[in-house]
This record gives structure tokens, C-alpha cells and sequence, in this order.
């Protein structure tokens, strides 16, 4: 009988799977690198080569099992998680991590990942509700009317575009700060539009007196735009009597609330 697994022409003995397990095991310790880690009730923590900052411990170079704050749901039992360290003379610096540091906001359990850059700033944070909650996502936009001796304006009894760019669906929110003024006795409404898959996001349409100006500083949702880049309009339309109704941006950006 041949048993190509233990290279012997022979049925394998007693001694030949003990040996043959010895090796097993040697060459799993061998690549294994959690080999010096600690393991207790499930938790993992694989010790760095140097020492946290302002004590002698080393660092906890790799972290996965139980973190808190605990669990709210399941009665206070610590949550799972995991974080990764860098293993350098800084002194514990997170790379990344991921585990809910809130779990009392209510929703239930929401872990979300923490990116750090080697200094110690954030790089990326998730957002409870998905998405980035930082960094926000800032939209450029250009004029678009047919009336640029001011700035873009419109005399259109329907929705015309003033400003367009893009926008990179990174949070579910879009807030926009935008100025807005009617020449003379014009009369008009202004709106934000996101030309989304499965049909356009709008925002509330915001409506101005005759010759008057004002700030709109508001947010819609945009969740339906997340991880696609749409084409995103400031528009307006004249209501009512002559002249330009114009707008401009102070800022556009996309975001999610933490919460």
C-alpha cells in the first residue's frame, strides 16, 4: 500500500503520524507571526517591538476581540472589534480600527473605521449612518446662465441652471450655503438639484421677494448618490415682473451626520 502523504510504501505507524504531526505543527509555528501573542476569552493582542508613549509597556501592535465601551444590548458584554497599531518609535500611533465609540447614541451596536495618519491626525472616519462622516467632500461648481455681466442670472419662467459640478456621493448629506438676489422688481425661487440614479434629488425650493437678496444655508438627503459621481445644479427661475434672478455658492459639500 503506498501513502504518498508520508512518502513510505507501508501503511503509516504510530510513530510515523506522531512525526508527521510534529511537523505540521513546527511549520505553523514557523509562519505563523502570532506565535508570542496573547490569547485569553477570545481576545488577541499581539505586542509590538516598542513601547507606548509616556510608559514602558509595549504597544499592542494588533488588537482583535473585546473593546469598550461595551455592548448597551447584549447587557454590557464588550463589544468586538479590532485595531492595528503602528509598531514604530512614535510610540502607538493607530493606523486603523474599527469598533463603535459611542454605542449609547441609540441604533443599536455601529462600528465604523478610524484611519490615522502617522502623526496622529485622522485621516478617514466612518459615519454611524455610512459613509464618510470626515472628510467632507467639497464641490466645485462653475456659472452657467446666460447672464454673466454681474454674476449668472436667469429670466426664465422655468428651472434654468446657473452653476454646475460634481458631486462625489460620499456621505448621505448635501449642504449648501448660497446667495441669492432678484434685479429690479423680479421675483424668483431657487433650488439645488442632484441628477442621482433612479431619478434627481432636489432640495427645498427656496422662493425671494422683489429686488431682494438673501442667504439659503440648508441640507437635503442624497443618501441614493452614495459611491457614484452625479452632475449637481444650482437653478433658478423668474416668477414674476423683469429683471435677473442670480445666485452663487458659498459652499457645497457632501457629508454624514454622525448621528
Amino acid at each position: 500500500m503506498t501513502t504518498p502523504d508520508y512518502y513510505s510504501p507501508r501503511a503509516p505507524s504510530g510513530l510515523d503520524v506522531v512525526a508527521y504531526t510534529r511537523r505540521v505543527v513546527d511549520s505553523l509555528h514557523r509562519n505563523n507571526p502570532l506565535t508570542d501573542a496573547v490569547v485569553s476569552r477570545g481576545l488577541i493582542k499581539w505586542l509590538g517591538n516598542y513601547t507606548n508613549s509616556g510608559n514602558p509597556d509595549k504597544i499592542n501592535y494588533l488588537w482583535i476581540g473585546e473593546f469598550l465601551p461595551a455592548d448597551p444590548n447584549l447587557g454590557g458584554v464588550a463589544q468586538r472589534g479590532f485595531s492595528l497599531v503602528r509598531d514604530d518609535s512614535r510610540g502607538g500611533i493607530s493606523a486603523i480600527a474599527m469598533f463603535d465609540a459611542a454605542p449609547d447614541l441609540g441604533g443599536g451596536l455601529r462600528q465604523t473605521l478610524f484611519i490615522t495618519s502617522g502623526d496622529n491626525k485622522i485621516l478617514a472616519r466612518e459615519s454611524r449612518q455610512g459613509g464618510w462622516f470626515w472628510p467632507e467632500d467639497l464641490i466645485p461648481l462653475a456659472p452657467m446662465g446666460n447672464d454673466t455681466l454681474k454674476w449668472p442670472g436667469t429670466q426664465s419662467a422655468t428651472f434654468d441652471t446657473l452653476w454646475e459640478g460634481r458631486v462625489n456621493g460620499l456621505g448621505n448629506q448635501l449642504s449648501y450655503r448660497v446667495f441669492a438676489a432678484n434685479d429690479g422688481g423680479a421675483t424668483g425661487e431657487y433650488r439645488i438639484r442632484v441628477e442621482a440614479p433612479g431619478g434627481d434629488l432636489v432640495s427645498t425650493t427656496h422662493v425671494l421677494g422683489a429686488g431682494l437678496q438673501n442667504v439659503f444655508d440648508s441640507s437635503f438627503d442624497i443618501a441614493t448618490a452614495r459611491g457614484v459621481t452625479c452632475t449637481v445644479r444650482i437653478e433658478a427661475r423668474r416668477t414674476n415682473a423683469a429683471g435677473n434672478c442670480r445666485a452663487t455658492p458659498i459652499t457645497l459639500r457632501c457629508h454624514t451626520t454622525t448621528v
